[in-house]
């Protein structure tokens, strides 16, 4: 079977566009609740990082807030689950 250039070129032009570029990160900003001290910091650290397809987690004290990376759509509700899991909040807008 031979495909000419053209067909060639629709067929990976149209699948192509439904590939997600895996190089593209998401950023998104997080607001948690009840973070108090260095430890509280950690804590929903190490839970965001557990999340799939999170590459890079910042999580501020000062400002309450923890700043993902991530190569797919978070859903909001599992990142509340993670960091209430870690017995802290995320304030959904």
């Amino acid at each position: 079977l031979s495909l000419s250039p053209e067909l060639l070129r629709m067929y990976n032009n149209a699948h192509s566009a439904i590939t997600p570029n895996p190089t593209e990160l998401y950023q998104t900003r997080w607001p948690i609740e009840g973070m108090h001290c260095e430890a509280c910091r950690s804590a929903v650290l190490r839970a965001l990082k557990s999340l799939d397809g999170v590459e890079q987690v910042n999580v501020n004290l000062e400002t309450s807030e923890a700043v993902l990376s991530s190569r797919l759509r978070l859903d909001p509700e599992k990142v509340r689950h993670v960091v209430q899991s870690a017995g802290f909040d995320v304030k959904l807008r």
